[in-house]
């Protein structure tokens, strides 16, 4: 999937911008992504990506220009 001049909000607790996985293939060619929402656990924002503005899980591939 691609998209063009998309913008993204996160307002919520624990909620990535963009979030792609099992495989998944997205291209971001310029976005605008917002995050506001807070996370709820320091440690796995750290090690997991927990609220993170773009996060690549489980062989997903994101890809952004």
């Amino acid at each position: 999937m691609t998209e063009t001049d998309k913008t993204i909000k996160a307002d919520k607790k624990d909620q990535s911008g963009v979030y792609v996985l099992n495989n998944g293939n997205l291209t971001l060619i310029n976005p605008v992504v917002i995050t506001t929402g807070d996370t709820s656990n320091m440690e796995n924002s750290s090690f997991y990506g927990l609220n993170a503005i773009v996060l690549a899980n489980s062989g997903g591939k994101v890809t952004i220009s």
